[in-house]
């Protein structure tokens, strides 16, 4: 079934026309939007990117990045039609990355931050993104493969599916774009194969055990005592790679709210501002937020990310759980009564 942009006043619907991304746009404007939201690939998590086109001895990598626990993330994009390659090459770079020492990675991270003339040093660039300290991380221990191609291939999804049940921590996303006779434009994202589509018996599927078992004894009761909280407040949670994040079910579907991670005795949790403010005034429940939150919590807003972060700490846990419902939780359910 086609997708519709609703003119209300009109009483219209206006199809979105499918269309190949390349009549539009050049492969590197793609990277470009991926590079600057690397979170619509991640299911929310996010990500520090610190290549672009970074050369290797077996090829080029469109973008590289760093998940919150240090795993490195491969991100390979291609349009149509010379895309059957591309599993094949994201392969190649993490067997070449899996060999590549941490003053290496360094490098070219430093070399990409001073190229966008964002912070010099990638401990700064570490510690804006995610909060934690980056001299206690192990960079690079594990790789991570995201292939973003246009359009349905059931070759390449069958082979990605059979390396992921084998163990590759490899995803396969899948776009489309759309354009209506006006002239608006939508990109969309599909996870064909990840963490979602896994099969229950799959070692590769994330899990809440996991996770836990992998932060030390007072993040876990931190967290415990987060989620308690938000469970009270009629959210689920879902494990992802590095963290858990936590869903609103409303009568639009289900909406994320905030994506909770552990480092050793620290503990951050994101909200998607973005997204968030797209239902409701964002920066109102900001400044609520701030006004609530300890004076021991660390706040930082970005484009995309509201984060707080605290040493573990129970009573800290349920004092910003209970500050998200009330500021945030309360106006999506109030926005979806309306």
């Amino acid at each position: 079934m086609p997708l519709y942009r609703i003119i209300s006043n009109e009483r219209k619907l206006q199809p979105f026309i499918p269309t190949e991304l390349g009549r539009q746009y050049r492969e590197s404007d793609l990277e470009d939007l991926i590079e600057a939201n690397p979170q619509v690939l991640l299911q929310n998590e996010p990500i520090l990117v610190i290549g672009r086109q970074v050369n290797t001895p077996v090829g080029v990598i469109d973008l590289l990045g760093l998940d919150s626990s240090g795993a490195a993330v491969v991100i390979e994009l291609k349009r149509l039609p010379s895309q059957r390659e591309a599993i094949a090459q994201a392969l190649e770079y993490v067997s070449w990355l899996a060999g590549l020492d941490s003053t290496a990675l360094r490098q070219i991270a430093g070399a990409y931050l001073a190229s966008r003339h964002q912070t010099p040093t990638l401990t700064e660039a570490w510690a804006n993104t995610f909060s934690t300290d980056f001299t206690e991380t192990r960079i690079n221990v594990q790789q991570r493969v995201f292939v973003v191609i246009e359009g349905h291939d059931e070759r390449l999804r069958a082979i990605a599916a059979y390396l992921r049940s084998s163990g590759s921590d490899i995803n396969l996303v899948t776009y489309s774009y759309y354009k209506t006779e006006s002239g608006e434009e939508l990109l969309h994202l599909e996870v064909e194969v990840g963490p979602e589509k896994d099969a229950t018996t799959v070692d590769t599927k994330p899990s809440e055990d996991a996770l836990l078992k992998s932060w030390d004894a007072q993040a876990v009761e931190s967290y415990r005592a987060f989620k308690q909280a938000m469970l009270e407040g009629a959210m689920t949670i879902r494990p992802m790679k590095a963290g858990i994040s936590f869903i609103k079910h409303t009568s639009e579907g289900p909406l994320f709210v905030c994506f909770f991670n552990a480092h050793r005795s620290k503990v951050a949790i994101w909200l998607r501002s973005d997204s968030l403010g797209l239902i409701f005034d964002f920066s109102a429940a900001a400044k609520s937020l701030r006004d609530t939150l300890p004076n021991d919590v660390a706040v930082r807003h970005t484009n995309v990310w509201y984060i707080m972060s605290f040493l573990a700490s129970v009573s800290r846990s349920q004092q910003v759980a209970h500050s998200i419902l009330t500021d945030v939780v309360a106006k999506l359910e109030r926005t979806a009564d309306a």
